[in-house]
């Protein structure tokens, strides 16, 4: 198993957008070759840094999904409008 752990600052005070997208989003991962879970986490000390950890059989699933057209399309809702920054 590979986890997969990305850090990123929502830099436009749009917390809670970013947050509801999360809940909303199209859920394209799911259907990903070697996909085993998915959570979002926030720091609580810092609001606006997200912790987004993916769970996969295989380094080869992630990078395939990554390049992806469907991670593309998963990312072109609310988070893409949102400003972040990853760290």
């Amino acid at each position: 198993m590979v986890v997969v752990i990305s850090r990123f600052r929502v830099a436009n005070a749009m917390e809670q957008d970013v947050e509801a997208a999360f809940l909303e989003r199209p859920r394209l991962v799911e259907n990903a070759n070697g996909f085993l879970g998915l959570e979002v986490f926030r720091d609580q000390a810092a609001p606006a840094v997200f912790f987004l950890l993916t769970r996969w059989t295989d380094i080869a699933s992630f990078r395939q999904w990554h390049g992806s057209h469907q991670h593309q399309l998963s990312h072109a809702g609310k988070i893409g409008r949102a400003s972040c920054r990853e760290r």
